[in-house]
């Protein structure tokens, strides 16, 4: 079961035009989680690689923000050639949530928040160097490609998860 909060506590809060607009002149702040899909020509993909992208915007109501997210996955596809070769796609899918938030964006505010069941909570967690920032950090110093660190970090994340590795 999910629920999915915005803001600090979950209680009921206007939306849409019943809401007091952040500033008059430019609305209220949004939270989009967009979802994107990385498709690789001639790979026959059991599972897809996508790209979850949360960004956070300015509208002047909910459809507003509905049509700037879409704009914004829009966009966000784009085509090229691999170093194989391949032509690699970058395909917008859709929205997988849009969200007002509380306020605007400032220092520390929690602009979504994801309630899950679990079995196993630890396993959301990561230790610090497996941290996006980190991972980054670590890649600037390394000469290794970046397709051979995220299939690297993509083979530990599975083995964690008790997945199966998949088979080429």
């Amino acid at each position: 079961m999910l629920y999915y909060l915005v803001g600090w506590e979950m209680t009921e809060q206007p939306t849409g035009e019943q809401a007091a607009p952040a500033d008059e002149q430019e609305g209220n702040w949004y939270v989009a989680t967009l979802i994107v899909r990385i498709r690789v020509e001639g790979h026959n993909q059991r599972e897809w690689t996508c790209d979850e992208q949360i960004h956070i915007l300015l509208a002047p109501n909910e459809e507003a923000a509905y049509q700037k997210a879409m704009q914004i996955g829009k966009q966000e596809e784009q085509s090229y050639p691999n170093s194989d070769g391949k032509i690699v796609h970058w395909e917008f899918l859709g929205l997988e949530d849009l969200a007002e938030m509380w306020g605007p964006p400032t220092d520390g505010a929690e602009i979504r928040s994801h309630l899950f069941d679990s079995r196993n909570p630890l396993r959301s967690v990561h230790r610090k160097e497996d941290m996006q920032v980190f991972r980054h950090q670590r890649l600037r110093k390394s000469k290794r490609k970046v397709f051979d660190i995220i299939n690297e970090m993509d083979a530990a994340h599975r083995m964690q998860s008790g997945h199966k590795q998949p088979e080429d």
